[in-house]
């Protein structure tokens, strides 16, 4: 039984490769549509986009992220991504974006400080010494402090 399937097989495929495509019938030359002209190269070639860089005077926010007011009083942000330098209006930035200490958890221990910040991957914690703090990390201590002693004149009332 496997034989005879095998050769009606074979036979189906010499069948359908014996047979050719029939051709399509030749157009006459004057029939052809004529060719379209190639438009002409303007002189002015198109330029490439200039590359965005943080200009001079631009206030780090966090980590990668640049804020800068142009001569006009716009106001810009400039990031970092994985795909290079990014400039886009502070309007449009997103609304998450505008206290960067919001999602940071400081912890005072002595010489040095213990961050976390929630991430979609878990929590993301890190220690620095008090020394070694940046701009983002001191507000956060600062902003810390100040709700521990707040928290603290509560609970005394």
């Amino acid at each position: 039984m496997p034989h005879v399937i095998l050769i009606l097989l074979m036979a189906a495929v010499a069948a359908v490769g014996g047979q050719t495509p029939k051709a399509a019938p030749a157009k006459p030359a004057a029939a052809k549509a004529p060719a379209a002209k190639a438009p002409a190269a303007s002189s002015a070639a198109p330029q490439a986009p200039k590359a965005v860089t943080i200009p001079d005077g631009a206030v780090e926010i966090r980590r990668g992220t640049w804020r800068f007011i142009d001569a006009q009083g716009k106001a810009w942000r400039y990031r970092k991504t994985p795909f290079g330098l990014v400039k886009f209006a502070e309007e449009d930035a997103m609304p998450d974006e505008d206290d960067p200490l919001d999602d940071i958890a400081a912890v005072d221990k002595g010489e040095t400080v213990e961050f976390q910040r929630r991430t979609p991957f878990g929590i993301s914690t890190w220690t620095r010494k008090k020394t070694e703090l940046d701009a983002n990390e001191k507000l956060a201590l600062e902003k810390a402090r100040r709700s521990s002693t707040a928290a603290s004149k509560a609970s005394q009332e």
